[in-house]
């Protein structure tokens, strides 16, 4: 019997138009093309987000096996869950991708016809309320790291430290994306479908780099775990060494992200760049792109 995760991939794979034109299928089509997917990075978005909401039914409702068996009730319940982390943008991101999702269901299987597109959530809190304001300390990550022992996890920290990593990512990272050569780091696919290169600068992410992939085939993961592990281990070391206030805003790789960006940011004004092209280029550091000023004041609270 498919699984609930298989069923919502599917559905984004039937509707990917690989290598077609939106305007040249919208001219054979007309304008019925709303379930239609015709970018590599719609179609990886959406897969994410399918496969995200597809364990979290199944963890908060283990009773719903297939598509049609989901209710506008637990679309609401996963949007409300990821408001308690996210920002008012993300949230309307997901909630966009959703009602996507929810078209391409009704497509692909005759015997679907879900609703998930006319679900909204309350608006949450402004900026200065959310959680995960604050940033890991390097005294505080330190302290982690001592507390740790030998384990995937803790590579996976001390990869994401090194580079500033999503927590999602580090998982992705394969033996074949370290080019020691050039001193790049790949990052394929990420966030939003973005791939882009960071930069090997320092002697310490070179050794790491290479610590890692001692032994390893070219294909094989840099760090052999699940992003929730690496959350889960972090957390579990912040509750050992009693970094309270990231317990208590719920925060994991988001706040050492933030961390590696006060610290480049303060790094390059100290090299005398003006605080916008600081900024801009610790929003490019990060994965994030250009002029998103929004993420800036996110990441770099402190902004001389």
């Amino acid at each position: 019997m498919a699984n609930l995760r298989w069923e919502l991939r599917n559905a984004v794979r039937k509707c990917f138009k690989e290598n077609t034109k939106k305007r040249e299928y919208k001219r054979e089509h007309g304008r019925k093309m709303d379930a239609t997917i015709f970018s590599y990075k719609t179609r990886d978005a959406l897969l994410d987000r399918a496969g995200e909401l597809a364990k979290f039914i199944e963890s908060h409702h283990p009773e719903v096996h297939h598509v049609k068996e989901i209710k506008n009730m637990h679309i609401r319940e996963y949007l409300e869950n990821k408001q308690k982390g996210c920002t008012k943008a993300t949230v309307a991101t997901y909630q966009e991708q959703i009602k996507k999702l929810a078209k391409c269901c009704n497509k692909a299987y005759k015997s679907v016809n879900v609703q998930w597109a006319s679900v909204s959530v309350a608006e949450r809190p402004q900026l200065e309320d959310r959680l995960r304001q604050d940033a890991m300390t390097a005294e505080q990550f330190r302290s982690v790291l001592e507390a740790s022992g030998v384990c995937g996890s803790r590579n996976g920290i001390r990869l994401g430290r090194a580079f500033g990593l999503r927590v999602q990512e580090i998982p992705r990272i394969r033996v074949t994306d370290v080019d020691l050569l050039n001193n790049t780091l790949k990052i394929y696919r990420s966030k939003g479908g973005r791939t882009w290169q960071i930069p090997v600068e320092t002697d310490e992410q070179r050794e790491l780099l290479k610590e890692l992939i001692e032994g390893k085939r070219e294909l094989q993961q840099l760090i052999p775990v699940r992003a929730e592990s690496l959350n889960k281990y972090l957390h579990k070391m912040n509750e050992r060494v009693g970094n309270k206030n990231l317990l208590e805003q719920k925060t994991g790789f988001h706040a050492i992200r933030k961390l590696v960006a006060q610290e480049r940011y303060n790094g390059l004004r100290k090299s005398g760049m003006c605080r916008e092209e600081a900024l801009n280029e610790v929003n490019k550091y990060l994965g994030h792109g250009d002029d998103r000023r929004v993420l800036s004041n996110t990441y770099v609270n402190n902004q001389w």
